[in-house]
């Protein structure tokens, strides 16, 4: 609705800094493994990611890999009272994602939503908080961001 008054005031810019702080932030073994393997330049450029494309077919990243992603699946099984799993995000426009996610969890309320809302981060938040809010819950997540460097800059 607010879009509608004030169209001139909404506009989606990202330098890909989303799916960096949710990496450093819900899978601090994934991120830790990335630096461990290519630095925290990534952190800041996510241009720095490509370096990863020189371990696919190191045996021993790809192992790891699935060590953290086996050990992340027994951590979700430590919530027993997890009813929905809820995307959020450009990530949610994800194809093979949404089909994995499809597949591998029948035994929750899936909530993928409508592609035409995948594509703006804002606009997924706000959807998000919509469907938090009908099942009645309230999450407290400090989403604070800490530049790195100054406005002058």
């Amino acid at each position: 609705n607010f879009y509608r008054i004030y169209p001139e005031k909404f506009n989606n810019k990202t330098n890909g800094i989303t799916f960096r702080r949710w990496l450093m932030h819900c899978n601090p073994d994934l991120a830790d493994a990335v630096t461990g393997w290519i630095g925290e330049g990534y952190k800041r450029d996510a241009a720095e990611l490509e370096k990863l494309g020189e371990f696919q077919d190191n045996e021993q990243v790809l192992s790891t890999l699935l060590k953290i992603k086996e050990n992340n699946k027994k951590a979700l099984k430590e919530y027993p009272d997890t009813k929905t799993v809820l995307t959020a995000g450009g990530v949610s426009a994800n194809s093979r994602l949404r089909e994995l996610m499809s597949e591998n969890f029948s035994n929750y309320d899936l909530i993928l939503p409508p592609l035409k809302y995948c594509t703006d981060n804002a606009t997924m938040i706000g959807v998000a908080a919509f469907h938090y809010l009908e099942h009645g819950k309230f999450v407290e997540f400090d989403a604070s961001s800490k530049p790195s460097m100054s406005i002058e800059e």
